[in-house]
């Protein structure tokens, strides 16, 4: 593996290196950086290794890193494309109960608008049919509202 790819992404790395090496303070791992040389020296201290044992070590966690690392991103890969194919769905169901609404609201308006109309031309055929009621229930109902208005002051 090219070992700039762990150093750029140590932060990623350093669970699976503390996950090898437990014997490793964090803060020493923290303090690596993702520098080759400075986990080959923690290793060859945390566990008595000579440098070239470290170095077998390291470069087996490297491939093995690498392996999991790929893993670990194919899975993302996955996730990422399974959870956008499920955003994409329920765009579309929302897209289209959106439209559904839509489409019911511009019924019930023009429903309520016919029923408005309806109500007017009604209104003015019983005007026409008994204008002297008409009048009568006007003066009514502008002396109870009047009767009413005076009560609260």
């Amino acid at each position: 593996m090219d070992w700039d790819t762990i150093e750029l992404n140590w932060e990623r790395y350093r669970k699976l290196a503390q996950d090898k090496w437990h014997k490793i303070p964090d803060a020493v791992l923290e303090d690596i950086a993702g520098k080759r040389e400075r986990l080959v020296a923690a290793v060859e201290r945390a566990y008595d290794l000579s440098l070239e044992q470290a170095e077998r070590d390291v470069n087996r966690w490297s491939e093995e890193a690498r392996r999991v690392g790929d893993a670990l991103a194919e899975r993302f890969a996955r996730s990422r494309s399974q959870a956008a194919a499920e955003f994409r769905s329920a765009a579309g169901a929302t897209s289209a109960r959106v439209a559904e609404g839509r489409r019911r609201l511009a019924d019930l308006r023009d429903q309520a608008g016919a029923r408005g109309e309806l109500a007017i031309d009604r209104t003015r055929e019983q005007v026409r049919a008994h204008p002297a009621a008409t009048i009568a229930l006007a003066v009514g109902i502008g002396m109870l509202l009047g009767q009413l208005l005076t009560r609260r002051r």
